[in-house]
C-alpha cells in the first residue's frame, strides 16, 4: 500500500507539472514565496543543509554508516539494504531527470553556485527522505522500544521536510519536484521494509551485534 501510494503521488505530481494543474500550477508563486523569505542566517543555515545533503556528501554518509553499521555489529542485511536503496534511488533520480528534462528555476535566482542540470525530480529531496526512512525503519524495526517507529518517522518527515524547503529556498527547484522525491522515497522506503521482512523470515541465521538470530 505504501508502495502504490508513493507512485501514484509521484505520477500525480509529474502529471500536475506537465499538465500545469493543481501543485503545477503553483510552482511559480512558491517559488516566488520562498525566494521573498530569504536573509542572511536563513541562507546560511539552509546552504549548510542543503550541502550536507546533496548528492556527495550523502554517498560518502551513507558509505560510512552502511560500513560503520557491519564493523560494528557484524551484521549485513540491513546496511547493505540501506546502501542499496540509495543506490537505486540516486540511478532512478539520474535516469528520470534525463528522460523528462525539465528546466530548473532561473540561474539569477540560485543562491549558490549555478546548477544545469535538470529538475524533476529533487535529487537532494529523494536521497533524504530514502536514507532517512530507510535507518528509521531498519532501526525502530528490530527494537523493542514503543513508539521507536514512530519516532524515527516524524524525525525522518521533518528532516525531508527542511531539506526540500531549502532547495525551494535557494532556488533550485520547483514545488512538484520535491513533492515528486517523497512520493517516489515512499516506493524506495516500502521496497526495503517488504526485503527486510522477506530476509527475516528466510531460513538461516543472520548475525545481529555479535549473536546469532534465527531468520
Amino acid at each position: 500500500m505504501l508502495a502504490v501510494a508513493g507512485a501514484a503521488w509521484f505520477v500525480l505530481m509529474m502529471a500536475s507539472y506537465l499538465g500545469h494543474f493543481g501543485a503545477g500550477a503553483a510552482d511559480q508563486p512558491v517559488h516566488d514565496w520562498a525566494i521573498s523569505l530569504r536573509t542572511p542566517v536563513a541562507t546560511a543555515i539552509l546552504a549548510f543543509i542543503t550541502t550536507l545533503t546533496g548528492p556527495s556528501w550523502m554517498t560518502v554518509i551513507t558509505a560510512v554508516v552502511g560500513f560503520g553499521w557491519m564493523l560494528l555489529t557484524r551484521e549485513w542485511r540491513r546496511p547493505v539494504l540501506l546502501m542499496g536503496a540509495m543506490t537505486l534511488a540516486v540511478l532512478a533520480s539520474t535516469l528520470i531527470k534525463h528522460e523528462l528534462s525539465r528546466a530548473r528555476p532561473a540561474p539569477a535566482q540560485m543562491m549558490l553556485s549555478v546548477d544545469h542540470a535538470f529538475s524533476f525530480p529533487s535529487g537532494h529531496t529523494l536521497g533524504t527522505a530514502v536514507f532517512a526512512g530507510c535507518l528509521a525503519y531498519l532501526l525502530a524495526a528490530h527494537s523493542t522500544r514503543r513508539g521507536a517507529f514512530a519516532l524515527g518517522a516524524a524525525l525522518a518527515v521533518i528532516l525531508t521536510a527542511v531539506v526540500a524547503f531549502s532547495r525551494l529556498y535557494l532556488g533550485y527547484h520547483w514545488l512538484t519536484d520535491v513533492l515528486a522525491s517523497a512520493g517516489l522515497a515512499l516506493v524506495f522506503i516500502a521496497a526495503v521494509m517488504l526485503a527486510d521482512v522477506w530476509l527475516s523470515r528466510a531460513p538461516g541465521k543472520a548475525v545481529v551485534g555479535g549473536s546469532t538470530e534465527r531468520g
